[in-house]
């Protein structure tokens, strides 16, 4: 058999093993392929071997061909298939690695720039206690458009709250408000009159605190307006 042939067929095989969940198979199918083949042709086996091992559940020792492949793609300058960050990404979760997380999802934000990678890598900076990190991705992606769920959006304005940036959060959750993308309830329409008062908007934490007292059964955000509103010392409004 010609040694172009046998290669294909090898490798072509160890894809049908994978596809077929027969890993055990993919992998000797791969180790007899790579004793065929030079070093160009290496990166694609060790991409399938990964896979192999992923799906038995090898989180650690799938690893090491993930990485491998990844980095020789990018010493020639390149980045590596979408697919291969992916299941690097994926490893590394289920080996609880949250930094290395990070660090996978800060290429992938470079090399594809998609609003759930920037969203997750903000979620991850959170988890890790970088808020810092986690409300500049939070605002660079909401600049450039990518947040568009409510939940997003909320993350956001409670970043900017918690970071002593009130303004900002009023005026996301404002604007979300407009547009229809965060709910009109009790908790938004709270945390929207909060943000207001911290910035020492009156006017706005005033209406804020009206529009939630009409979703409230009791008297309390009542007496916080009238509060606000000593406070700005506008004693006959109150």
């Amino acid at each position: 058999i010609p040694e172009s042939l046998q290669q294909n067929t090898l490798f072509s095989l160890a894809q049908l093993a994978l596809g077929e969940g027969r890993y055990d198979d993919t992998l000797a199918f791969l180790d007899r392929w790579q004793a065929l083949v030079g070093d160009a042709e290496q990166t694609k086996a060790l991409v399938l071997k990964a896979q192999a091992l992923y799906q038995q559940e090898s989180y650690a020792e799938a690893l090491a061909p993930i990485t491998a492949a990844i980095e020789k793609v990018e010493a020639e300058g390149n980045y590596g298939d979408e697919n291969w960050y992916l299941l690097q990404r994926a490893i590394h979760f289920e080996l609880g690695n949250t930094e290395a997380v990070a660090d996978v999802l800060a290429t992938m934000v470079k090399a594809f720039n998609k609003p759930e990678y920037w969203i997750q890598l903000a979620g991850v900076y959170g988890q890790l206690g970088q808020e810092a990190k986690q409300l500049a991705l939070l605002e660079a992606a909401y600049q450039q458009g990518f947040l568009t769920k409510g939940s997003d959006l909320m993350n956001l304005a409670q970043s900017y709250f918690f970071s002593d940036v009130p303004y900002k959060a009023g005026k996301v959750l404002e604007r979300g408000l407009e547009e229809g993308k965060i709910e009109r309830n009790l908790r938004n329409l709270k945390m929207l009159a909060q943000s207001w008062v911290a910035a020492r908007e009156t006017d706005k934490a005033v209406a804020a605190l009206e529009a939630a007292a009409e979703l409230s059964e009791d008297g309390e955000l009542d007496a916080q307006r009238a509060q606000v509103l000593i406070n700005a010392e506008r004693y006959q409004e109150a």
